[in-house]
């Protein structure tokens, strides 16, 4: 909390609350579409191609998951992902998401 001219605000930095909605959605049992893709990249502050290097796939390949929006990955795909960004954040995750 921190004082202001109307009255006491809630001060936080927007990546603390950035990287703990990235936190909830590798851990949920919820299928991963092209928009999480997009938002979980940008949390780990990765571009395109770098994301997807450190993945061993092409920028295309990420891009064509962004782009469809709403299309669920496979699962093999999911499961790279969802490591890879809870490595990356520092968050522990279970391992079960099935």
């Amino acid at each position: 909390m921190k004082e202001s001219l109307h009255g006491p605000i809630i001060d936080l930095d927007p990546s603390i609350l950035d990287k703990l909605a990235a936190g909830a959605i590798i851990e949920q049992k919820i299928p991963l579409r092209g928009i999480e893709v997009h938002f979980l990249r940008k949390v780990a502050g990765l571009s395109l191609e770098r994301f997807a290097s450190k993945l061993g796939l092409s920028a295309g390949t990420i891009f064509h998951w962004e782009k469809a929006k709403l299309d669920r990955l496979a699962t093999v795909n999911e499961l790279a992902v969802r490591s890879f960004i809870a490595e990356e954040l520092g968050i522990e995750i279970s391992g079960k998401f099935f």
